[in-house]
């Protein structure tokens, strides 16, 4: 079933992942009831404004860097799926040789000899 583009992108997510971002929420509703900064992460430079956060600030808070999250993320749904390629590239926007790359990684996996049959 085909979404049109305006249409909201619905992520599931884990119970402890929803409960962070529910507490994380909740806090940003708490201190910044009055934004306009449509953003997720926002602090006390940002949220008089509607720039996100930079990409030093979300490193510095989370301690990695969010491209590297992104990437985990990428890799644990392709592992989840079971290299599912649509799944991929529907979810995170990737083109197929982008997905790919991450399939790849499944079928190694896959292939590669457990401690067990060596």
């Amino acid at each position: 079933v085909e979404q049109p583009d305006d249409a909201p992108v619905r992520l599931p997510l884990a119970p402890a992942v929803r409960t962070r971002l529910t507490n994380w929420l909740d806090y940003r509703q708490a201190t910044w009831p009055h934004t306009a900064n449509p953003h997720l992460f926002i602090h006390v430079r940002n949220a008089i404004t509607t720039r996100p956060v930079t990409i030093w600030w979300i490193r510095h808070q989370l301690g990695i860097a969010g491209q590297q999250i992104r990437l985990d993320r990428i890799l644990d749904e392709a592992h989840a799926t079971g290299g599912d390629i649509r799944q991929l590239i529907d979810l995170f926007g990737l083109s197929v040789a982008g997905a790919n790359r991450y399939i790849a990684t499944v079928t190694t996996v896959r292939s590669s000899p457990t401690p067990a049959s060596r």
